[in-house]
């Protein structure tokens, strides 16, 4: 049985904490210097994922798992960091790309681009089935993937195929690391959104066509935007759609949220009746770290909790499974330790102003 394993905290020459802008990192003489997010993304093992699609060429970024590696700094000193995660069926969505092959097709080319050159490296496929669901998981049940190794500097590529999870080990001069990703159909959305009638291809699409900044999607008509809990746009999109689902009518929504640094941060939302599908795109967001673009998840119910307390008064949007619970049983969750209990609700939106309420 496939053991998890959990983080790691970083051997000396590193500490690095996973919501900090910048980390401490100690050269091999013991000196300190600071380096900053992008600084550090730039010097991790990265691998980008190119194939075809509806006869356009997409490039993908795989998820990363445990990695390490160490550069020069020039100046005889060298800086190493070192990160172990779980393996690969345990990760979850959020660090799990999703690759999508055309409906017709059986396989797919899958160009690996390494940022650093690999000299070694291998794929192991994994069952679908497998993913979040180790119960009876044997490292047999992996098998390992033919690779055309690229010459005289070429890419090495791989052929993949539809329902699998691929575990990509790779390693070169004073590098290594584990990456992955999910193969699906166009057809097929993935096992959380089997309802939906869109494909997540559809919906990526969708979601890729709009703009950068905010002021190129405040053009649009048809996204609510959201800034910083204060409702910029579209209030009558989100009104419409909450009062569908209220009443178990199909709805459709796209919303937009800024992070603090001014990058958007795209959600689809899709109702059947029954189901509420959410795929959340970060693709544009700098500091996503090891998150894929696209990340999708479903729920049962949305509600709007009001919420006034000395410190706020706003009313917080929630997508949540049990539509029994109140916020103060919600913020009971979030303050626990509980990661299955966190799963069954999560904060989509919170409009912080009372001016800028919904109601």
């Amino acid at each position: 049985m496939i053991k998890k394993l959990f983080v790691l905290a970083l051997i000396s020459v590193v500490s690095v904490s996973a919501m900090a802008c910048s980390k401490e990192v100690k050269k091999d003489h013991s000196a300190e210097i600071e380096m900053t997010e992008e600084d550090s993304e730039k010097a991790k093992p990265n691998l980008n994922l190119v194939y075809q699609q509806d006869g356009k060429e997409v490039t993908s970024t795989a998820g990363r798992g445990g990695y390490s590696y160490t550069i020069d700094n020039g100046d005889g000193t060298k800086t190493s960091e070192i990160a172990d995660a779980s393996h690969i069926l345990q990760w979850t969505e959020e660090l799990m790309p999703v690759v999508v092959m055309d409906k017709n097709s059986q396989t797919v080319k899958i160009i690996l681009q390494f940022n650093k050159k690999a000299t070694n490296c291998k794929i192991i496929a994994w069952e679908e089935k497998y993913f979040n669901n180790d119960t009876g998981v044997q490292e047999s049940d992996g098998k390992e993937v033919n690779i055309q190794f690229g010459k005289d500097g070429e890419d090495s590529f791989v052929e993949v195929s539809p329902g699998y999870i691929y575990e990509v080990k790779a390693e070169g001069e004073e590098w290594r690391a584990d990456f992955g990703f999910h193969v699906v159909t166009a057809t097929q959305t993935s096992a959380v959104g089997e309802f939906h009638t869109r494909s997540f291809a559809d919906i990526q699409n969708i979601l890729d066509s709009y703009p950068d900044t905010l002021d190129e999607l405040n053009k649009n008509k048809d996204v609510f935007i959201v800034v910083h809990g204060n409702v910029k746009k579209g209030k009558e999109l989100w009104e419409s759609f909450y009062q569908k689902v209220q009443d178990k009518e199909p709805a459709e929504l796209t919303m937009a949220q800024l992070t603090i640094e001014g990058d958007p941060i795209l959600y689809y939302l899709t109702y059947d009746g029954e189901k509420i599908y959410v795929v959340e795109d970060v693709s544009r967001d700098a500091f996503k770290g090891d998150y894929a673009d696209y990340v999708e998840y479903t729920y049962s119910y949305i509600k709007e909790f009001e919420d006034s307390t000395e410190d706020s008064k706003g009313k917080y949007i929630i997508l949540l499974n049990d539509d029994s619970l109140t916020l103060e049983n919600i913020r009971n969750i979030w303050n626990s330790e509980n990661d299955e209990a966190m799963k069954e609700n999560r904060d989509l939106i919170y409009i912080n102003s009372e001016k800028n309420r919904l109601s």
